[in-house]
């Protein structure tokens, strides 16, 4: 695949009706803006800019850094933040989580971390949470499971470091999808009658 010149363009992050963005900046270029719209790229009227999602594609294809995943963000937060996350660790340390609970919510709320950059996290406003959490799931698009846990860390730390028990009670939880319970079919449950020799064995399972 032929690669794209993006010279003359400087792109930056930012965010757009809640939701995370790459701003396009150019100086007016006919041929600039059809290369953006062919990358379906949008126009904010009230920005007056070019706009596309925030996402490890666009991210790729521009040369911008991509946000580190797992435990890899650990080492790249702001000092400012990389103190509040160790005031987690030691709460969690003092009210005895186990370690791989203590593992999956400081990696979890690193993430947070990692996009305030040097804005310090107890500063935080309900609408940059809500706007984060949004980005979660329509930008990252992260599996229900891992929001939860997500959202457990960050509730943690403001409830039991912070002392903020009221703050989160204002952010909604994602719904927990109903699943049918796992059941035997009456054709497996009847292979399981044939295969068994012993009658008193057989006689117990049928009761069961």
């Amino acid at each position: 695949m032929k690669a794209i010149d993006f010279s003359g363009f400087a792109f930056r992050e930012g965010r757009h009706n809640d939701s995370a963005v790459i701003w396009v900046d150019f100086k007016y270029d006919r041929a600039k803006i059809d290369l953006v719209k062919s990358l379906k790229g949008r126009w904010s009227r009230s920005e007056k800019c070019w706009y596309v999602p925030d996402n490890t594609h666009f991210r790729t294809l521009f040369g911008m850094e991509i946000p580190p995943v797992g435990k890899g963000v650990l080492s790249k937060l702001s000092p400012v933040n990389a103190r509040e996350l160790q005031r987690m660790k030691e709460v969690l340390q003092m009210k005895a989580y186990s370690p791989s609970t203590i593992k999956t919510y400081m990696i979890e709320f690193a993430q947070l971390l990692y996009i305030l950059k040097d804005v310090p996290v107890d500063s935080l406003g309900y609408d940059r949470l809500r706007a984060y959490i949004l980005y979660c799931i329509n930008t990252l698009k992260i599996s229900e499971s891992q929001l939860h846990s997500r959202l457990n860390a960050i509730k943690f730390y403001f409830e039991q470091v912070l002392h903020k028990p009221d703050f989160f009670a204002e952010i909604p939880r994602p719904k927990k999808p109903s699943t049918l319970p796992k059941v035997l079919s009456q054709k497996e449950v009847k292979r399981i009658f044939d295969v068994v020799q012993n009658r008193k064995h057989l006689l117990m399972l049928q009761l069961c």
